[in-house]
């Protein structure tokens, strides 16, 4: 982020970051600050999946819904449940397939405990999303790793979207799901653009 053009905004102006990892909310506040009209930031988040097999092109991997929604601690986030801000909202899903929730920064967390798992995994070995389910070497780090991810959770009060099922559990189900994926970071590294790492783990 370098700074914005004031000129792109106006008082109904909702600003959305639809950004995987964490802190992109919190630096697009600290960019905003001086546009006193701006509503608040919302936290986006989509479950579809995309691949760029040239340049130019975008090839859907599979279709998700996407949630939006209002992460906490927010100053002044009781103007966002206005009825301007809730028509918007309203329009939006009814052209996408997009969930208003009260729940995003559970979510957000949830998303990243599987990024965090797949994606290093993936983009260091060179393998689709289904090699973190399926080979017997990557079980060890898996389930360390979760279990320390548990623990930060816990830490920072985050309850994770889980169900019934162990961080585990949950991951290699999704790495299952999308066993033919190639995660974003991987597909980073085989075109030589900078991955998310540092956003995933708040660098």
């Amino acid at each position: 982020y370098n700074g914005f053009n004031s000129g792109f905004f106006s008082p109904s102006t909702i600003v959305v970051s639809l950004q995987n990892g964490m802190g992109n909310v919190e630096i697009l506040r600290e960019q905003l600050q001086g546009e006193s009209h701006l509503m608040p930031v919302f936290q986006g988040l989509t479950y579809t999946g995309v691949s760029r097999p040239e340049e130019y092109m975008a090839q859907i991997n599979g279709l998700g819904k996407t949630f939006v929604g209002i992460p906490n601690p927010q100053e002044n986030h009781e103007m966002l449940l206005t009825k301007d801000v809730s028509g918007i909202l309203e329009e939006l899903a009814s052209r996408l397939d997009v969930t208003f929730t009260d729940g995003i920064d559970s979510m957000m967390w949830t998303k990243l405990l599987v990024n965090t798992i797949i994606n290093p995994i993936t983009s260091l070995l060179d393998l689709p999303n289904g090699s973190v389910a399926t080979e017997k070497r990557f079980q060890g780090i898996l389930s360390s790793a979760c279990k320390e991810f548990e623990k930060v959770a816990r830490k920072e009060k985050v309850d994770l979207q889980l169900g019934d099922e162990t961080a585990a559990e949950f991951v290699i189900r999704v790495a299952t799901n999308t066993n033919s994926n190639i995660s974003s970071m991987l597909n980073d590294v085989r075109e030589g653009n900078q991955t998310e790492a540092s956003s995933a783990s708040w660098d």
